[in-house]
């Protein structure tokens, strides 16, 4: 296995790409787990419960419209507002992403003696465990027109040439000027002959957004995938992360 360091990552939150504006990161997927430890027992025992999640931030202060700050700020006091969140582990097809769901329940600024000005935002897991992925897209891909792309992405290191475990997807849409864009993932099992993934259509976007998408929990993934695009536009802006799932509880809600 290449190791790599942690340079050239990014953080995409809810269509916005807050990566210049984020010097730091962290990330925690703890498990609930039950004692189950019987008295005929020497050692513990234990099951797994739901999965949580969380995502820490440290900012930087930008005032621009569209900047990390502005994002947080506007929603810091929502008891209501989900951020599909995505941390992308480099910009080439293929790479680690790590995607959920989460609330923003704290938010800390600090502004040192020495003048400087930055802000850690705590992002807590809702509705979904957070999970590792790939990047369908090469970071942000911008398509002008309907594009297919001839080949996919090999997930034969997750699971072989396929699995029936189900699916997620991540859609982010940074940029968009048109009608609307629909995003549609497709699964191969060659990288040549490609099909509709069942599901696997973004609902059609007209402006920046963020979706999730899952598969049924026994839908069968194949080896390749890629992302298409249809729809009226001149620009369009967005990256996706896919899950293929490999165990059974992958998917558990957080």
């Amino acid at each position: 296995m290449t190791k790599r360091n942690g340079l050239g990552q990014g953080l995409w939150i809810a269509g916005i790409d807050c990566s210049g504006d984020t010097g730091a990161w962290s990330i925690t997927s703890p498990k609930g787990v039950q004692d189950v430890t019987g008295i005929d027992k020497s050692a513990m025992e234990r099951l797994a419960l739901t999965r949580d999640a969380s995502v820490t931030c440290q900012q930087f202060f930008n005032p621009t419209a569209g900047s990390a700050f502005q994002t947080t700020r506007a929603n810091a006091f929502s008891q209501v507002l989900n951020f599909d969140t995505t941390i992308i582990c480099g910009s080439t097809l293929g790479d680690p992403a790590f995607s959920g769901r989460y609330r923003l329940p704290n938010t800390t600024y600090t502004r040192a003696a020495d003048g400087s000005f930055t802000f850690s935002a705590e992002f807590a897991g809702s509705s979904y465990g957070a999970e590792w992925g790939h990047l369908l897209t090469a970071g942000k891909r911008t398509d002008t027109t309907a594009t297919a792309p001839a080949t996919g992405v090999d997930f034969n290191a997750d699971g072989g040439a396929s699995t029936t475990l189900g699916w997620q997807a991540w859609l982010h849409v940074f940029a968009f000027t048109g009608t609307s864009v629909t995003v549609t993932i497709q699964d191969s099992a060659n990288n040549s002959a490609f099909t509709d993934l069942t599901g696997g259509a973004f609902t059609a976007a007209t402006a920046i957004t963020s979706q999730r998408l899952e598969g049924g929990r026994t839908a069968t993934v194949r080896r390749y995938m890629k992302v298409n695009t249809t729809g009226t536009f001149s620009n369009a802006v967005f990256g996706v992360a896919f899950t293929r799932n490999v165990t059974a509880t992958q998917f558990q809600a957080a």
